[in-house]
């Protein structure tokens, strides 16, 4: 899919990279970003080219050059720290994004300060985690003693009542001393 065919999301002011310098300064002139608290992020096509070359050069560190895809947007993050997002072309993590953070400290070239892999809104993850004692609840209430599932209609019905714990009881015995000789040891 092409830059031009993308709906940028809602939530965030981002912009693509042909539209990256004008739509900040648009934002800003147009009080659109009055609610935000951190200043428009201005970048002109000349410092986009460079943070995109920064930034894939520090992608191309972390992972191979057919995991990167082609460059989606920037996001300002405030701060003077702005994103650049790429797409993942990795084996198992489509929707998810390559991420750049990237901030200009005192007008100097643009540094980086970190990157990695971000899931995209619908992103396929993880599950939540559980705790030991339900997910040990719930094996033991779909397997038997012997941990064999059990059907759905066994599952449902009562189990029946443990017998009751059998108490191993020790008989006194008289410790015998051996002898050897007729002395005792």
């Amino acid at each position: 899919m092409r830059d031009e065919e993308r709906e940028p999301e809602q939530d965030a002011p981002e912009s693509r990279p042909e539209e990256a310098g004008a739509a900040a300064g648009d934002a800003a002139a147009a009080g659109e970003g009055a609610e935000s608290e951190h200043a428009a992020l201005e970048l002109d096509e000349a410092e986009l080219e460079v943070a995109i070359a920064l930034a894939r050069n520090a992608l191309f560190e972390i992972a191979e050059f057919e995991q990167v895809g082609p460059f989606h947007e920037v996001v300002d993050e405030g701060g003077g720290v702005y994103s650049l997002r790429f797409e993942s072309k990795a084996p198992g993590y489509p929707d998810w994004w390559w991420t750049v953070s990237l901030t200009n400290v005192d007008g100097e070239q643009a540094t980086v300060l970190e990157c990695g892999l971000l899931p995209a809104e619908g992103a396929l993850l993880a599950p939540g985690w559980v705790p030991w004692a339900e997910r040990l609840a719930t094996y033991r209430a779909t397997h038997d003693e012997q941990g064999n599932p059990v059907s759905e209609e066994e599952a449902g019905a009562e189990a029946p009542e443990p017998e009751a714990p059998r108490i191993r009881t020790r008989k006194r015995t008289r410790t015998r001393t051996r002898r050897r000789g007729g002395k005792a040891e």
